[in-house]
């Protein structure tokens, strides 16, 4: 016997087209069954997948989220404590008082660029 027994049951009686041809398109079967089986599989992890990712999404959308800035365009901190600044193009890590100006918290440099917003540090988010 051999791995087409579908059509070697045919081929005892009989049949109109050749067994090896029978027996190819009986081979080329098995494996579109096995292929369409696998995609499925694939299509429904892959659907899984979306769903979880759909719902992390929408739980996150619902908490606040630590991360949330609130930028200043107003008048500068008027104490001097670190904060994020901005001149438009580049995000520092700075410090302002009014005689010192702008500085960069680690090189503690002047910030020679017209800084147009700035924003208290955000809270580290809770894990």
């Amino acid at each position: 016997m051999t791995d087409t027994p579908e059509t070697d049951n045919l081929a005892r009686g009989n049949h109109v087209v050749p067994t090896e041809f029978a027996q190819q398109l009986e081979h080329e079967r098995d494996e579109a069954r096995k292929t369409v089986k696998s995609l499925r599989t694939t299509s429904l992890d892959l659907l899984a997948r979306l769903k979880k990712t759909q719902d992390v999404r929408d739980r996150l959308a619902k908490e606040p989220s630590a991360w949330t800035i609130d930028w200043q365009a107003g008048p500068y901190p008027d104490t001097m404590r670190v904060v994020l600044a901005t001149d438009g193009e580049i995000m520092y890590v700075a410090t302002y008082t009014k005689h010192d100006g702008w500085q960069e918290v680690h090189t503690c440099e002047k910030i020679d660029y017209y800084i147009t917003y700035w924003a208290e540090m955000p809270a580290l988010p809770q894990v």
